[in-house]
């Protein structure tokens, strides 16, 4: 990813309303890489909600349950800082 700020930006803007974006970047040893949001239920197990994930030079908006995470994405959180 060249600018992964300038992605957050973008994705900050197409959701208006929804405060600061938590940007985390996965590594090759994140847990969470190689399994699905649904599998990771992260809403449930700590209140955040995945908006949105940067990969290579695009974004994925409001991804689905199904959406497996891949070692260098950046997924863009909201929630309490909590």
């Amino acid at each position: 990813v060249e600018d992964p700020t300038a992605e957050l930006s973008v994705v900050t803007n197409l959701l208006p309303g929804l405060g600061v974006l938590a940007p985390v970047t996965l590594d090759a040893t994140s847990v969470a890489v190689g399994k699905t949001l649904g599998e990771l239920d992260l809403r449930l197990h700590t209140g955040a909600t995945v908006l949105a994930i940067v990969r290579g030079s695009g974004s994925i908006v409001a991804p689905g349950d199904d959406e497996r995470l891949l070692e260098g994405d950046i997924v863009a959180l909201a929630g309490a800082t909590e």
